[in-house]
């Protein structure tokens, strides 16, 4: 343990995987659009049904996605689809 309490190959094993990951074109940005807070909330208790056994992993996706289409048709799938781009575009450096 030779750097800040982290074993040196850890550490530098930590900070190559933080630079692979900037360099990724493959990144899931968090949600900034209408409706964020519903749709987490809607994931968070499929999963949690889904982990209690109170429904299969099946059913609790279908679930899941029944609350998705609703909220979507709620606050507009051309707000969400508009908001996410611009979240794409900070996250990228472009605006």
């Amino acid at each position: 343990m030779d750097c800040n309490g982290w074993d040196a190959q850890v550490a530098q094993e930590y900070v190559d995987t933080l630079a692979e990951m900037e360099e990724s074109t493959n990144r899931v940005f968090p949600l900034r659009v209408p409706g964020t807070f519903e749709f987490n909330s809607a994931l968070a208790t499929g999963t949690a049904k889904a982990l209690a056994g109170q429904l299969s992993p099946q059913e609790a996706l279908d679930e899941v996605a029944a609350e998705w289409t609703a909220i979507l048709e709620r606050v507009g799938a051309d707000n969400v689809r508009d908001a996410y781009a611009v979240g794409v575009a900070m996250e990228d450096n472009e605006l």
